[in-house]
């Protein structure tokens, strides 16, 4: 047994955390390491956590982003992780890094989507909703802002579509 000596009435409790919404948002690089993947090869492990002073309402919530560098199978896996990592120096203002140490403490604004709860259907398990990075701007770059929201109108179409038709295969699962 351990002596805690802890007083709860002097501590905010945790709360469980919903993925952030859609969006971009400023943040700082707090963890940058490589590290093994059973699957992947080596992969650069980064851990962006909001700008507390830019989105005060979202302190201390943090997103991942694992870029498999060194993929052992898949040149095109390689080849996205480069390019995301080529969008990281740029974004960063840091075109040339030898060691992982360098992206620490660096601050970007960081694209996030929201990823529901999914069961993988190949191997049952189980996956909360989260986040996903998926773009990398430096803080005075532009970013897009979604157009204000409009009602659509409440007409039909004048045709169906043909029964035949298939909506395209999204690229991410490609």
């Amino acid at each position: 047994m351990g002596n805690l000596n802890f007083d709860a009435s002097q501590v905010a409790p945790n709360t469980s955390f919903d993925p952030l919404p859609n969006g971009w948002y400023a943040m700082r690089i707090i963890e940058a390491g490589m590290a093994p993947s059973e699957k992947a090869g080596d992969m650069l492990k980064l851990r962006l956590e909001i700008d507390e002073s830019a989105h005060p309402e979202l302190a201390n919530r943090s997103v991942f982003s694992n870029l498999c560098l060194n993929h052992p199978t898949s040149q095109q896996a390689r080849e996205i992780a480069m390019r995301t990592l080529s969008s990281i120096c740029h974004s960063i203002g840091k075109l040339q890094i030898s060691d992982t140490e360098e992206l620490l403490g660096h601050s970007l604004r960081v694209k996030v989507a929201a990823v529901p709860a999914r069961t993988d259907a190949t191997t049952g398990k189980s996956y909360d909703a989260g986040n996903e990075v998926k773009g990398y701007k430096a803080l005075d770059e532009k970013v897009e802002t979604p157009p204000p929201a409009t009602t659509a109108p409440a007409t039909k179409p004048a045709t169906a579509p043909a029964a035949s038709a298939r909506p395209a295969t999204p690229s991410w699962k490609k």
